[in-house]
């Protein structure tokens, strides 16, 4: 099983954590309904991490879900269809596919991120400056020290 915390500043912080993955779950639920219900959760992320890496490939979409090449290339299949993403051979290696996204694919994800925008941009908004000040030191600190998904680390939105 998992580690449990074991201060009590700990306990609380943890808590205050689960609160807000609540919250933030049901912001990421309405911004994915934005899609009409086009694409799933796992998709989406594919579509988001496509747009952060261009010249990414099933492999690349693979080891960023944590799951076998065939599985994602399964999804990179429906998104294919589904015309989100597009396929090109590799210029340097012809036996690689890099993955980008369509047009509709782009415009997809940059509704679902105004959306998430909008909303988060609402509730700091209701924080003081001092409030902002310490919600930045805290999220910073707290990605700083994931490698959970490693490309949020350097994803400006």
């Amino acid at each position: 099983m998992g580690r449990t915390p074991s201060l009590e500043g700990e306990t609380e912080a943890v808590e205050a954590m689960m609160r807000a993955a609540r919250m933030f779950n049901a912001f990421l639920a309405a911004s994915l309904a934005r899609t009409g219900g086009r694409v799933t959760p796992t998709q989406l992320r594919v579509l988001v991490f496509i747009a952060d890496h261009p010249e990414a490939g099933t492999a690349d979409v693979a080891e960023t879900l944590g799951t076998d090449p065939s599985s994602a290339t399964r999804l990179c299949d429906r998104l294919a269809v589904a015309k989100l993403i597009a396929r090109r051979q590799a210029t340097s290696d012809r036996r690689r596919v890099r993955l980008s996204l369509t047009p509709e694919g782009r415009r997809l994800v940059q509704s679902v991120m105004d959306h998430r925008r909008e909303v988060f941009a609402g509730l700091v908004d209701t924080l003081s400056p001092d409030d902002r000040a310490v919600l930045v030191q805290a999220l910073d600190a707290l990605v700083a020290t994931t490698d959970v998904v490693p490309s949020v680390q350097r994803d400006p939105r």
